[in-house]
């Protein structure tokens, strides 16, 4: 008996149930299309964009850190 063959997006998630990461895309990737739909500007674009200009923008939070020396705070790392 054959498993069905697991799509990227499937992937991404299994590693990071597995491991808390991947080495493939950035799991903000896969919805581009569907993003540029909605004009959400990519990071690479911001540099681009006019200092007085409105951009829209979204990201993923993809591990997040709590140092046992730091009381209160989160390190966030939204990838890219």
């Amino acid at each position: 008996m054959l498993l069905p063959v697991a799509n990227e997006g499937q992937n991404i998630i299994g590693d990071y149930d597995s491991t808390g990461f991947t080495l493939r895309r950035h799991p903000l990737s896969l919805f581009r299309e569907h993003l540029d739909l909605y004009q959400v500007s990519p990071a690479s674009e911001l540099s681009n964009i006019d200092k007085e200009a409105q951009a829209k923008v979204n990201g993923l939070v993809t591990c997040r850190q709590r140092p046992m020396t730091a009381r209160r705070c989160h390190i966030s790392n939204f990838g890219r």
